[in-house]
């Protein structure tokens, strides 16, 4: 099974690139919503009064199917990524 990586912030794409680099990320997409936040509105993760993108982790599968969401409740915390990655690991990767 191949396996991507996005993340998709309101952040600029030069300051997404910076992050990245400064804290020596690779292998992950990073993506831009932050002219018409477009994916936010439509994916239901855009919060209109902050201008923000609400944390989550979403989990889909080849045919981009939702398999798994969390949403993060508390601004300033995290997903569970080992969470998800045992998800990953026990639906989606074929042993």
């Amino acid at each position: 099974m191949y396996v991507k990586f996005y993340s998709v912030t309101v952040d600029t794409p030069f300051a997404q690139e910076r992050f990245c680099t400064a804290n020596e990320i690779n292998g992950l997409k990073a993506v831009s919503d932050f002219k018409y936040h477009q994916f936010g509105i439509q994916n239901g993760f855009f919060v209109k009064e902050k201008g923000l993108l609400t944390r989550a982790l979403t989990i889909l599968d080849e045919n981009n199917t939702v398999k798994y969401i969390e949403y993060v409740p508390e601004e300033g915390k995290e997903a569970n990524i080992d969470k998800a990655l045992k998800f990953l690991e026990n639906n989606l990767i074929k042993k």
